[in-house]
């Protein structure tokens, strides 16, 4: 499962706070994880029984609800909403005709949701079912009852309001008895009756959130927990009957356009009753239930040709399609176990996973079943995903851009299709043998530039200053990190990878056509006046740990910088023509520079000054 988990986070924005998901197959789980954080607040690591907010999956809980009052004869499915619910009014004469089952097939014509408490951080004092019921007293229809099918939350809080009304049991506590409870899934609750036994996850450093809208959108639970509600879909059970499940399941959506291929689709509770993904072998009668909350959005889905139940769940920082990934999860698992359940071709890693470089560029390539994953080194020397492409005759992202592999000599490089042509984008990096004492006493020094010109505008946008990096992954060779200006020339400022010659030189083992070696550098080290100096990329920088504090030092007519560190700079020297001041911060990324900013405004942290 390892390969798996390692999928995972490859195919994830590396600022999310959580993840989770579950795969159950003839119920057993075989597969399950939840990776980051229950909040950003105190970043206490998430684990598998924490719960996310599966919002509109809760439809199918009060579907079953409602399908379990119908088997014990307390009401029908064609009964009339307005006869069950004395409360129940609406000043459009209509809504009389709303039947049980059109709440259930988005038919119902109802606004669409309420939205007063849909979504609160506490609920004492709330009192929802009179929010409720004023909200219907004072709102038309949309379209006659049974007309069209279009998704609805308001069928569904009606169906709950049934479900309260007709068993007497407060919704939450019905659930918590006939449903959760009797299948063990102890931390699948209602936002009246949360767990404490397991957390809820909350997106960053927000508010909890919390779910009034419940027979719609308030379940929360593990995904453990979820496939377990899931299976009852697959297996006899006395929870709801084969009767009931096969009615959910069938085609109960309307539409009046021919060329509407969706509506069709709904289900009793049901998003589709019939999932179809290009590429994917999944079967007939597949059963999808999504949600989506303003922090969550998750999946359920029903794979009876598998005896599957898939579950996944969250934040929306973590910028994934769900569906898409607890899809190659399971596709990735399969293949472990030898079956393909897609029709893409199953590539060859043929030694080409690995970390890439351009003369620009660190780039970590990896192949992870039949996804090619694509991650940069970040500012914050982290690993970030970039691009990820499918492979079937050839690895293709949503953009349809083409990647592939090419070898020369020993070299192995990624190329690109670029208006239908093959570009070599990055060579492949080998492991060197390793670095040395003097080198690795380097790893981490940032040298700044010693020898600009007042006018010299590539100084201020990029080459201001220069750190030594180690690279992840790879033995024998260092990087070399040229600092920026946000928002200049180079968004995330260039690397580039070096190996040693000598105790004194780096040299650049790219050997790439095209752009991919475009501007390589050679660095050498030197030490004077027991100062070390790096000469790279035409200039001249030194080592900023062995500068000298500035105490107002004024210009000199060298041509050589003075370079200082500082506390704080409260205020500007005098800057006489043609002369010019660089401030770079503690990260040595530019704060100020006179060639093109007049006002200096004070900084406050410690950093550099270079007067040039």
């Amino acid at each position: 499962m390892d390969n798996i988990k390692a999928f995972v986070k490859n195919s994830i924005n590396k600022d999310y706070t959580a993840l989770s998901y579950a795969i159950s197959i003839h119920n057993d789980l075989v597969v399950s994880d939840a990776i980051g954080v229950i909040d950003k607040k105190n970043n206490e690591v998430i684990t598998e029984d924490c719960t996310f907010n599966v919002a509109s999956i809760s439809k199918i809980y009060v579907t079953v609800a409602i399908m379990q009052l119908v088997e014990q004869g307390k009401i029908k499915l064609d009964d009339y909403v307005a006869d069950l619910l004395p409360r129940f009014y609406m000043p459009d004469e209509r809504y009389k005709k709303i039947t049980v089952e059109m709440c259930l097939n988005h038919t119902s014509g109802l606004p669409g949701t309420e939205w007063k408490h849909f979504s609160t951080k506490e609920i004492d004092g709330v009192d929802y079912y009179d929010e409720v019921y004023h909200y219907f007293s004072v709102n038309k229809l949309k379209a006659d009852p049974g007309e069209y099918a279009v998704y609805c939350n308001d069928g569904f809080t009606v169906a709950e309001l049934i479900v309260s009304e007709v068993s007497g049991l407060a919704y939450e506590e019905y659930v918590k008895k006939y449903i959760t409870e009797p299948i063990g899934a102890d931390s699948t609750r209602l936002s009246g009756s949360l767990n404490s036994d397991y957390p809820l996850v909350t997106e960053g450093d927000k508010p909890r959130e919390l779910l009034l809208v419940r027979g719609a959108a308030g379940i929360t639970t593990s995904m453990k927990d979820l496939v377990k509600f899931g299976q009852l879909f697959l297996n006899k059970n006395s929870i709801i009957s084969e009767e009931s499940k096969e009615l959910m399941a069938r085609k109960w959506g309307k539409t009046f356009l021919k060329e509407d291929e969706r509506s069709d689709d709904f289900g009793l509770g049901w998003d589709t009753v019939c999932l179809n993904v290009p590429h994917y072998d999944l079967g007939e009668h597949v059963l999808v239930k999504g949600g989506n909350s303003f922090y969550f959005y998750s999946r359920l889905i029903i794979i009876p040709k598998y005896d599957v139940v898939l579950a996944i769940s969250a934040t929306h920082d973590t910028k994934i399609d769900v569906q898409d990934l607890i899809l190659h999860i399971f596709a990735n698992y399969m293949l472990e176990k030898g079956i393909n359940i897609t029709d893409y071709q199953i590539p060859s890693d043929d030694n080409c996973s690995g970390v890439y470089a351009s003369a620009f560029e660190v780039t970590k390539v990896s192949i992870n079943g039949y996804t090619l994953f694509l991650h940069s080194l970040d500012e914050e020397k982290k690993w970030s995903l970039v691009d990820k492409a499918e492979y079937l005759n050839e690895f293709t992202n949503v953009k349809n851009e083409v990647y592939s592999f090419a070898k020369d000599k020993n070299d192995t490089y990624l190329m690109k299709k670029v208006q239908g042509k093959n570009i070599p984008q990055y060579m492949k990096i080998e492991n060197h043998p390793q670095l040395n004492d003097v080198w690795k006493n380097r790893v981490g020094k940032t040298y700044i530039v010693c020898d600009a010109t007042p006018y010299d505008i590539v100084i201020g946008q990029m080459l201001m200053a220069i750190t030594v990096e180690a690279v992840e992954d790879i033995s024998g060779a260092v990087a070399l990190f040229g600092h920026y200006r946000k928002g200049g020339f180079s968004d995330n400022g260039m690397r580039q990878i070096l190996v040693p010659s000598s105790d004194s030189i780096l040299d650049s083992p790219l050997r790439t056509p095209a752009n991919g070696s475009r501007d390589l550098i050679h660095a050498i080290f030197s030490e004077k006046n027991g100062k070390e100096y790096l000469e790279a990329a035409s200039y001249n920088y030194v080592d900023a740990s062995s500068l000298e504090e500035f105490t107002d030092q004024t210009f000199n007519d060298d041509y050589k910088n003075q370079v200082y560190r500082f506390d704080q700079l409260d205020k500007m020297i005098e800057i006489p023509s043609p002369h010019r001041v660089l401030v770079l911060d503690n990260e040595f990324n530019l704060y100020y520079d006179s060639l093109d900013e007049k006002e200096y405004k004070p900084i406050s942290t410690s950093g550099y000054i270079v007067l040039i």
